[in-house]
């Protein structure tokens, strides 16, 4: 069972690091970094790395990494995008 999972509802760069910004939610307290999978309308599109969170809300996460993603904003806004642990 994934320790957490994000529905990514948006999408953003800093520097060389990728930003997800969504709904969070945990069964277990998470250990970063923490390998994941970014699946696009159901589809499993790439494995990642995310190294943690940079701000957190009471059910809003924004998680970061600094691998490449075949994703951009456009995609995250038109389909259904979630990272899920691995």
């Amino acid at each position: 069972m994934p320790t957490f999972r994000m529905q990514v509802t948006d999408l953003f760069f800093v520097r060389d690091a990728t930003i997800f910004a969504g709904n969070f939610e945990s069964t277990l307290d998470t250990s970063w970094p923490a390998p994941a999978k970014l699946i696009i309308d159901g589809q499993d599109s790439q494995r990642i790395t995310v190294q943690g969170p940079v701000h957190a809300g009471p059910k809003h996460f924004d998680l970061w990494t600094k691998d490449d993603v075949d994703v951009d904003r456009g995609t995250v806004i038109s389909n259904e995008v979630w990272l899920v642990a691995e």
